[in-house]
């Protein structure tokens, strides 16, 4: 899945689902605005929308943790007999 924000040399944005998102949010920050023609929008100031690819909740580490007691002589099979 895909994530995207803008970035200019002064603000970030959160994290969206689609690069039109993100770029709402710059107009709304005042880093971009609308053309005059109602079709499409530019940067007041330099910055861009940067994308990211997400990695599925299986591949992620974060909940991936092994928390070992202080006890010098513990190895992770231990734990698991535990």
């Amino acid at each position: 899945m895909q994530s995207f924000r803008y970035r200019t040399s002064t603000l970030l944005g959160p994290w969206r689902h689609t690069a039109e998102e993100a770029s709402k949010d710059a107009i709304r920050a005042k880093q971009a605005c609308h053309n005059e023609l109602g079709e499409g929008w530019h940067w007041v100031v330099p910055g861009s929308i940067e994308e990211r690819q997400e990695l599925p909740d299986i591949h992620s580490r974060n909940h991936n943790f092994d928390f070992a007691p202080l006890d010098s002589n513990y190895t992770p099979r231990e734990r698991r007999r535990a």
